[in-house]
């Protein structure tokens, strides 16, 4: 078989797609499953471009295991840390496989019927995990930074005239990007020594203002240290004045699952948005992003355009709902979650990944060489070697240069800080501990480090 276009409707060549789908699911299962004896990182060179005719499957397929999946960043591996990524659930690598061969068009009912009811379930599920009234909704988007400016642009249709947006210096950086998108101005207020908006800031800063602002944007779960501004608060004052109030839980929404950490986003069921990217702690392959809204009606005011192709009879189209035209059919990786493993099932996974967090700040905090930036309030935990950057910049260039572990870089209050996100159900304590140990050794210990026990 030199070539293969698309399954033949009527079946004659059945037994050739099924044997590339077999290659290919076994290629994905072994890596996976061997990640923890691999460096996590190791870089290789992009393949060549293909002849004139094309490659046979056979010939790309040792491409994709020989070169492209060992060069990938290996997201799944149990010493991954750096940031807020993690190898997917493999049922919904499943169902974002099933999703791609049914290829839904999510812009228009009439072409995705029962794939559009499944997005509006998977919505209205996020919004009773969010403790929104039952008339709430929202739609699934591309993620956080569309969901981000789906907020934005839902509260410049409330009040076109206002121009200002305020956040915090800790405010994911898609905020300026969307104010200068939009003509607008982003300001940021301090933080307090959890990294969170300062409340008492933000009414002063609402008082000094001749009119208030378009929104306020408060983050549950911020990138650099995963801080959840107090939401309460903020949500009062957004009522006293009369300005939106945006929440970016693009990642701590996940908390939303937890028995145990679900109290510290009290107050997000005030937002009159919300983002939550299920791609980064509900672990679902990218990209995915939901905007959660108090009133669903505006989504239609401020996105719905007419087009002679596109029917008008029956329940809206999804694709009246966002920015986006053409959508993949997200839903049903979310949603094949949802049925395999349940409520429960998501919670053991986010409270699994809080304990790993709890762990890493213990044996940090017992360790003469190591300092805290804060406390963690997710699971997001960012620490340092004492002394000046460049020890910590070193080391973390040791270990990511030897494929031990992997943490990334942040700069907090003039200083670098290694930042890790426990997010891996793979990860055990003992890989934490190798981490550690390999931040601080000297002289090179092996490309992967000691095996996962």
């Amino acid at each position: 078989m030199e070539h293969f276009t698309v399954v033949d409707p009527r079946g004659s060549d059945r037994e050739v797609a099924r044997q590339m789908g077999y290659q290919m699911v076994d290629l994905i299962v072994d890596h996976l499953a061997s990640l923890a004896s691999q460096p996590v990182v190791s870089p290789r060179r992009l393949p060549e471009p293909p002849p004139p005719g094309g490659r046979p499957w056979p010939e790309l397929l040792a491409l994709l295991q020989q070169q492209v999946v060992p060069g990938a960043m290996q997201v799944a591996h149990p010493r991954f840390f750096g940031h807020m990524d993690s190898g997917p659930l493999f049922v919904s690598v499943l169902a974002d496989f099933l999703a791609a061969a049914l290829n839904q068009n999510m812009l228009h009912r009439e072409v995705s019927p029962l794939a559009s009811e499944m997005e509006e379930a998977v919505v209205q599920w996020l919004c009773r995990r969010a403790d929104l009234e039952p008339e709430a909704g929202g739609t699934l988007v591309s993620g956080g930074f569309a969901a981000n400016l789906t907020g934005v642009l839902l509260a410049r249709q409330r009040t076109p005239e206002r121009r200002l947006l305020l956040g915090s210096e800790q405010a994911h950086y898609s905020l300026a990007k969307i104010a200068r998108l939009l003509g607008l101005e982003f300001e940021m207020l301090p933080v307090d020594d959890g990294f969170r908006l300062d409340p008492i800031a933000l009414a002063r800063r609402l008082k000094q203002l001749r009119e208030p602002p378009l929104a306020v944007i408060a983050t549950a779960g911020t990138t650099s240290t995963g801080s959840v501004d107090p939401l309460p608060e903020i949500a009062l004052l957004c009522e006293q004045h009369g300005v939106w109030l945006h929440v970016d839980a693009a990642h701590g929404g996940g908390a939303l699952f937890s028995l145990s950490a679900r109290s510290r986003l009290v107050g997000i069921e005030q937002a009159n948005s919300i983002t939550i990217d299920p791609h980064k702690w509900l672990m679902q392959p990218k990209s995915m992003g939901a905007v959660l809204v108090q009133e669903p009606a505006r989504l239609q005011e401020t996105f719905s355009t007419a087009a002679p192709y596109l029917g008008k009879a029956g329940p809206v189209s999804l694709g009246q709902l966002t920015l986006q035209g053409t959508r993949r059919f997200d839903a049903l990786r979310l949603w094949a979650a949802w049925q395999h493993l349940g409520d429960t099932g998501l919670a053991s996974l986010v409270d699994r990944s809080l304990a790993l967090t709890q762990y890493l700040a213990d044996a940090v905090a017992r360790h003469p060489e190591f300092e805290a930036a804060c406390a963690p309030e997710l699971n997001l935990f960012c620490f340092r070697l004492k002394g000046e950057d460049e020890k910590t910049e070193a080391a973390r260039h040791r270990l990511v240069e030897r494929g031990a572990g992997y943490l990334s870089l942040t700069t907090l209050q003039g200083r670098r800080w290694l930042r890790a996100v426990m997010l891996n159900p793979s990860t055990t304590p003992a890989d934490v501990d190798a981490v550690l140990a390999a931040l601080l050794a000297e002289e090179p210990q092996g490309p992967a480090g000691a095996p996962s026990k």
